[in-house]
């Protein structure tokens, strides 16, 4: 939550030049917050014991709309060499997160149907990620400290779905460790890349 209230302050007094894709991104981590806090009280007072399905609703959605905020953000730089080379990188990235992430949560997930599409989306939405950020990352001319924080954030976000992901599906996921902390740190980096200066 405050990640989430930093980054609307940082949208509000730096005014970007493209408010578009920074209120993409500044929406996301809202979302992300509000399925946090979701997650609390469908486990706390819902008796839910994973947060299904509405924490997974404001999650899900979150992972769309920074979807939409990096494609946003490349697209207005596009060219056909970076584009091919943007591809290139991610295939390969897809195929290693398909095999070592969708795949065995694939084969993992039970329970209802609908319960099941939740689980595989969750890794197919990081697939989609994956791609429009590894775009996102070839077509910009010059990193500023706002792109590296946003970048840093999303590659730490990514990295903590993925390995979270295959530990479920093995079943070595304990909640409450020190691996849990992965996520808030994504957290404060994106909401430092909407605050930082440079990102306008």
């Amino acid at each position: 939550v405050v990640a989430a209230t930093g980054a609307v302050i940082g949208l509000w007094c730096n005014q970007p030049r493209r408010q578009r894709v920074w209120q993409c991104f500044t929406v996301g981590l809202v979302l992300f917050a509000a399925g946090d806090v979701m997650f609390d009280l469908s486990q706390r007072i819902l008796g839910q014991p994973d947060g299904y399905p509405y924490a997974d609703a404001l999650y899900l959605a979150a992972y769309g709309i920074l979807a939409v905020g990096l494609f946003r953000l490349a697209r207005a730089r596009y060219d056909r060499e970076t584009t091919i080379d943007s591809i290139v990188v991610s295939v390969a990235l897809s195929a290693v997160l398909w095999q070592w992430v969708v795949t065995p949560v694939l084969d993992s997930s039970t329970g209802a149907v609908i319960e099941r599409a939740v689980s595989v989306a969750y890794p197919l939405a990081d697939l989609v990620l994956v791609v429009v950020t590894v775009y996102a990352m070839f077509t910009l001319p010059r990193w500023s400290p706002a792109a590296w924080f946003l970048f840093a954030g999303l590659t730490t976000m990514l990295f903590a779905d993925g390995v979270y992901a295959r530990m479920v599906a093995a079943g070595n996921y304990h909640d409450g460790g020190a691996f849990d902390a992965l996520w808030p740190i994504s957290y404060f980096l994106l909401a430092a890349a909407v605050m930082h200066p440079s990102m306008r």
